[in-house]
């Protein structure tokens, strides 16, 4: 099926937006029953399926702006359905014709501030516009009202997005609030890494994927949420989650997660090593032998939950954006040199150029990284709040931006394709760095 034909029952998929599969209905009008009953039907089926690549992700609803009526007859038949059989689904309402709207009541509006006395044609154009705007906000509540009305219609669950055909960007906000909507993770990740198309929007999503990671960990509890417990079979670490869905926001076709972890573990694992280090107490001594252990246990199988009863939440925040840093720097660094093809080979020629003390005073980029989270996540603070959680958003991207790769800047290769002449061979070893080690037995309190 191809994108303007309309049966529900056939998916297409837009190559403007790949990786979201969308089914199409045709458009309802009053008392049409036999594509509401299509449509019942195609709901009750695919809301109930556990696969989730069979399973229906979001639901958006079409409704014309520009019309008398804030709601059809047709439209509140549809929301019935909805509420009766896909209540756990997100709906996104997108008002079309959102121009039409606002230049019919523009056009309103400027007529009326004539009459009044207006005749400045800055003020008329500013005032008649944000009279248009505040029209269109009532129109938006206007339609809540009616869909009160509805019988176990969850509005919590409905958002509300006004689109143009021709405005780029109300698109690409549609396509976002979207994929924030997707409660499952291995759908909207794979979905997210399918929008990606360059390596600023790669970032962008890695970095909302990383914060959404902190919040969810800063709700769940400190322990839980480092999901560093349990033992090395049967509980993902923080290593793999942030690997695996960072990568799946860089969207590299070529590169199973598993190849790579061995590589992120050793970046990832020393950040991990320095976070027990604090928790655990400052008798443990970080020596090479410590620093090798596995990041899935501590002295073999023990579960990591026992030891860490007194972890802080800024310990582990500091901790998830020092990874996620780290991550997303090589990821961006890999990307530029492998492309779209980008292999596990780059991505260590990345860690290795991530870790070399090529900097101004003897710095790798890494320590440098490190030494701004520290700044940003304070452990004086002894919580996090949604308006911290925030800040720490823009001071990680502002990290991110000025530790990036600048395109002028590359790397020679050996002959083999792997390995760096002017940077060791990756290894515990190599990532151990003095002043960090000793940085994490002071009294921290910046």
């Amino acid at each position: 099926m191809k994108q303007g034909d309309h049966n529900i029952n056939e998916a297409f998929e837009s190559e403007h937006h790949p990786g979201i599969i969308i089914h199409d209905s045709r458009g309802f009008q009053a008392g049409d029953t036999r594509e509401l009953g299509q449509f019942q039907d195609f709901i009750k089926k695919r809301s109930g399926i556990p696969n989730p690549k069979e399973s229906l992700h979001a639901i958006w609803i079409c409704m014309q702006t520009d019309t008398d009526r804030v709601v059809q007859t047709s439209e509140n038949e549809i929301f019935k359905i909805l509420a009766k059989y896909a209540a756990h689904i997100p709906i996104i309402i997108v008002g079309t014709k959102k121009d039409n709207f606002l230049n019919q009541q523009e056009t309103v509006a400027r007529r009326d501030l004539k009459k009044s006395g207006v005749s400045d044609w800055d003020a008329l154009d500013n005032q008649s516009r944000e009279r248009a705007e505040q029209n269109l906000e009532a129109r938006r509540e206007e339609v809540k009202e009616e869909l009160r009305k509805i019988p176990n219609l969850n509005l919590d669950s409905i958002e509300f997005l006004h689109v143009s055909k021709d405005d780029d960007e109300s698109i690409r906000r549609l396509v976002d609030q979207t994929l924030e909507l997707i409660t499952n993770d291995e759908a909207r990740l794979r979905c997210i890494a399918a929008q990606v198309v360059d390596t600023e929007a790669k970032v962008k999503r890695a970095i909302d994927e990383s914060i959404r990671l902190l919040r969810h960990g800063i709700r769940t509890s400190s322990v839980a949420a480092v999901t560093v417990v349990g033992s090395s079979t049967s509980t993902p670490t923080i290593s793999r989650i942030l690997c695996d869905n960072i990568l799946k926001c860089f969207g590299f076709p070529k590169i199973d997660p598993a190849s790579v972890n061995n590589i992120m573990n050793k970046i990832i694992g020393w950040n991990l090593y320095g976070f027990l280090a604090q928790q655990i107490g400052q008798s443990v001594t970080l020596g090479t032998t410590v620093a090798v252990f596995c990041i899935f246990s501590l002295g073999g199988a023990l579960p990591l939950v026992a030891a860490l009863s007194l972890l802080e939440v800024p310990t582990a925040g500091r901790m998830i954006v020092k990874c996620a840093c780290d991550l997303i720097l090589i990821l961006d660094r890999a990307f530029k040199h492998g492309g779209k093809f980008v292999t596990s080979q780059d991505i260590e020629l990345a860690c290795r150029e991530y870790v070399a003390t090529t900097l101004q005073g003897g710095w790798s980029k890494r320590r440098q990284v490190h030494a701004q989270v520290k700044g940003l996540i304070p452990m004086a603070s002894k919580k996090f709040s949604a308006v911290r959680i925030s800040v720490i958003k823009v001071g990680m991207e502002e990290i991110i931006e000025n530790n990036r790769w600048g395109p002028s800047e590359t790397t020679s290769r050996t002959d083999s394709g792997l390995g760096l002449v002017t940077t060791p061979k990756l290894s515990l070893e190599s990532l151990r760095d003095e002043n960090e080690l000793a940085d994490l037995f002071t009294s921290d309190q910046s």
